[in-house]
């Protein structure tokens, strides 16, 4: 149990070794996007739903909320596309369209001890007003002979969205 924790602790820690397919040549927006850019906030996450087991439920609830249970989003704006710099040091390309729906994408990846966790996450949040809601869509994924029983799962995860 502690080796999954301390698996998803490493997604967290590599943030950065991933990429997104989102953000660089988001598709035009009729109306023009509003203006989303500036701090937003995720917390008072709570599964939806998830065929993870529990122990990973918890670490991705983590994930999500940070050390604090309240994650910080510094959100800057071109056009219809943004970049979000998150709690972990993350950084999610995305659009934003004329509703003020933003979506992004991350894909975060680990390999220790002969097994490679990685967890692909799509993130959409309803930025037109303020408190709303985000939801994260996560793939979690293992590969590898150090793995032992671990499973491939998915989790919905819904959360508090406000600047």
């Amino acid at each position: 149990m502690r080796f999954v924790a301390w698996m998803v602790a490493m997604l967290v820690l590599l943030a950065g070794c991933g990429g997104s397919d989102l953000g660089q040549g988001c598709p035009g927006s009729s109306p023009a996007p509003p203006d989303v850019s500036g701090v937003w906030s995720v917390s008072e996450a709570e599964i939806v739903t998830s065929t993870c087991a529990q122990n990973i439920n918890q670490e991705l609830l983590a994930l999500v909320t940070g050390p604090t249970g309240t994650c910080a989003f510094d959100v800057d704006q071109d056009g219809n596309n943004i970049i979000a710099n998150e709690c972990h040091d993350a950084t999610m390309f995305g659009c934003v369209d004329g509703a003020g729906e933003i979506r992004g994408t991350l894909d975060l990846f680990s390999t220790t001890m002969g097994c490679t966790t990685s967890a692909d996450i799509v993130f959409t949040a309803n930025s037109a007003t303020s408190p709303s809601s985000a939801e994260y869509d996560i793939t979690v994924s293992f590969s590898g002979q150090g793995c032992g029983v671990l499973t491939n799962c998915q989790a919905v995860i819904a959360t508090l969205w406000e600047d």
